[in-house]
């Protein structure tokens, strides 16, 4: 086991950490509400796409 390791998640983000762990629970906190606000965004543009879709129904019905 090296003391350099370093954990690729995609092509531009990189995680490096050596013999402490706060810094790489620290990145891991930071990229998992980056992911959450993320998941947020895309919930709520589902929810828009879901009422849009209803309106153009109840005009296409009348």
């Amino acid at each position: 086991m090296s003391e350099f390791m370093g954990l690729a998640i995609s092509p531009g983000l990189r995680f490096q950490f050596n013999d402490s762990p706060l810094p790489f629970w620290g990145q891991c906190i930071m990229l998992s509400s980056m992911f959450t606000s993320r998941w947020q965004q895309l919930k709520l543009s589902a929810n828009y796409l879901e009422l849009a879709k209803r309106y153009l129904n109840a005009i296409n019905s009348d």
